[in-house]
């Protein structure tokens, strides 16, 4: 029985980037300002109103690079029934995703700053731990765990360690297509594609909606305590 246990959690694992990069952005469609459904203590951030360009490219190694930067207005929320927030502008943001030639995500950084009297304060910055993309909403997104900065503190993460953080438009989550269309279909198809674009927006939701807490490990551990918590049946 623990070695049929440790058979299935070793293959959750192994299937769980996946699962998450083929299909689906956890909470996305349901987000406020998308649509509705999820609490105002949900939000952790947005940036500005599509007011960011990227690109994602190969070099002669056969890895690939998604950029992403842009200078504008950001808002920082406070979790709570009444989603309070704070507007920072001028606001810097700035994610760098590394791929692999065949497309696996290799890990990142998203940094968000402000600069004041020639002084600069990084408001957040967070290690990308997972990556996903939906063709039908023509959205990109990826899980985060946080670094540091100022708003990386209990009364604007609500006790997190991390965030889902999205990149979309909002006509794209209404129609299919966005600037980022062209890279996802790249994704989806297994043949990567060089492009540029613009207009995009930024949005992170916190806590993790339950679909990106049970990814990876997680997935594996829960239902490897489930099976262990149930009557054996072995003779």
């Amino acid at each position: 029985m623990r070695k049929k246990l440790l058979t299935v959690s070793a293959l959750l694992l192994a299937m769980g980037e996946p699962a998450f990069a083929a299909g689906y952005i956890p909470g996305f469609t349901s987000l406020p300002g998308l649509g509705g459904g999820v609490p105002n203590s949900a939000l952790d951030y947005t940036f500005d109103q599509s007011g960011l360009t990227g690109s994602f490219t190969g070099n002669s190694s056969g890895n690939w690079t998604l950029a992403v930067s842009g200078t504008g207005a950001s808002a920082v929320y406070t979790p709570s029934a009444s989603s309070t927030f704070t507007t920072i502008n001028p606001s810097t943001y700035s994610l760098t995703a590394q791929f692999s030639g065949a497309g696996a995500f290799e890990g990142g950084t998203l940094s968000i700053s402000t600069t004041a009297n020639a002084t600069t304060t990084t408001l957040l910055t967070e290690n990308l731990t997972g990556f996903g993309y939906s063709a039908a909403q023509a959205a990109i997104g990826f899980t985060t765990q946080f670094t540091g900065g100022t708003y990386d503190a209990p009364q604007f993460t609500g006790g997190s360690t991390g965030d889902v953080t999205y990149l979309f438009t909002q006509g794209g989550v209404s129609t299919g297509f966005s600037p980022l269309s062209g890279i996802i279909h790249g994704f989806a198809s297994g043949t990567l594609q060089a492009g540029a674009f613009a207009n995009i927006e930024s949005l992170a939701a916190v806590p993790l909606p339950m679909p990106a807490v049970l990814f990876g490990t997680g997935l594996a551990a829960l239902i490897g305590y489930g099976r262990k918590r149930r009557p054996s049946v072995d003779n």
